[in-house]
Parts: structure tokens; sequence; C-alpha cells
């Protein structure tokens, strides 16, 4: 059974952390996904990242140590904690004063594996282009997200990745894209008029060969990775 995205992304930008509620789609043997981009002078660390009263099961970090850093944290929080959470509230806090150049969004995916993604990244502080390992096969979806530091540099290609959120203020160009698996390399692009700095990250999320491993896999696994990026 393919994996299915209950709901459209969205990114929300430029001068906010995540906060309020956030949308949670129906399903089965779901995952909820976040990620947050930021162009800093450093990294950060989260002290608290909640939904409902329930923090995330797993979390992967990509940091292009360049002037400026180009940051990617994702964050999941499988069925179980789904279903744990008591409202759709946001509860975050970190490291660092808000600043000006943030970018996050969440969406929830059904049909997927409960396991820990393969999570794959890579940037460049000079470069028009990247190319991601995606090893997957036709049963799982492909979620990417991608930095530039130069607005002018926007819009972002995500190769086969075809349906795409993007947010372009006058300071950096970010975008979210997902699609069917099956391809083992992910090109993420900007414009190409120009090289600049450019970080990407592409989440493969495992799905199920038909619709009775679903319902066998169901809430069986949780997630035990909760260590904060």
């Amino acid at each position: 059974m393919a994996i299915t995205r209950t709901e459209d992304w969205s990114l929300n930008s430029p001068s906010s952390e995540p906060s309020g509620d956030i949308d949670l789609g129906s399903g089965a043997s779901r995952l909820l996904l976040c990620f947050y981009l930021r162009e800093r002078g450093s990294d950060f660390t989260v002290y608290e990242f909640e939904v409902g009263n329930q923090t995330f099961d797993w979390s992967a970090e990509h940091t292009l140590d360049s002037s400026p850093d180009l940051i990617i944290k994702s964050f999941g929080w499988f069925e179980d904690s789904i279903q744990a959470m008591d409202s759709n509230t946001i509860s975050y806090s970190d490291s660092v004063a808000v600043g000006s150049k943030n970018s996050w969004g969440f969406a929830t995916y059904s049909n997927v594996q409960q396991v820990t993604p393969t999570i794959n990244s890579s940037s460049s502080s000079s470069t028009t282009s990247l190319n991601i390992d995606s090893s997957s096969t036709s049963d799982d979806m492909l979620v990417a997200a991608a930095i530039d530091s130069s607005a002018n540099r926007e819009p972002i290609s995500f190769d086969s990745l075809t349906s795409r959120v993007d947010y372009d203020d006058s300071d950096m160009s970010t975008a979210i894209a997902d699609g069917a698996g099956g391809d083992n390399t992910t090109t993420i692009s900007n414009d190409g008029v120009s090289a600049s700095q450019l970080a990407g990250m592409v989440v493969i999320l495992k799905g199920f060969a038909d619709s009775s491993e679903t319902a066998t896999h169901r809430g069986i696994y949780r997630g035990v990775a909760r260590g904060i990026a």
C-alpha cells in the first residue's frame, strides 16, 4: 500500500520558531514529520519539542559550517506517539534567540513502517546542485528539504520530487518536496544561474508491500531515538 501524505506541507517564515497548533491527518501507521531550516552564525540546541505533550521519536541534523551556517533539522513522531497526543499544540524551546531567518513546517504521512527512516544529507559553500543518496523502492516515500543562503537562487528543484512548497524572502530560500521512491539519487538544485551556499536533506520513509502488512505492523514499533540533535 502506497504511503500517502494526508495534508499539504506549509512553510512558516521568516521570524518564527515552531509554535501554535498543527493539522494531524488521519490514517493507519502514521508518521508526523517536521523540518526546521535556519540560517545562523552557529548551530543551536533544541531543549524541548513536543506536540500534544509528546516528544519526538527520532531526530536528525545536517549543518553546513560556513559563513553563515545553514542548518536543517528533522523530527518524527510515530503512530503510538500521535495517538498519545492530548492536543495538536506545539511546545518548543532552544538555545538561541528566534532570529529572522527561520523556516519550518509539518506534514503527516500514513501507511509508513514504524521504523526510524534512512536520512541522507549534503551541502556545499559554493554550488548550484547537490546529489543526495535516496536509494529506495517504489513502496517508499522520499521527502526532501533544502535551504539556500541567497534569496535570488530560488526556485529550488528536487529532481523527480514534484510535489513541493517553498518560501523565498529577502535573505534566504527554503523548500520541501516529496514523491514516490525508487530513485537512487535525488538532485537538489537552485536556479543554476550562480553558485551559492546550499544544504539539503532527504528522508526515506519505508512503505509496505501490501495492505495486510500495514495492518500487521500498525502500532507495533515505537521509536527509541529520543535524543535531541
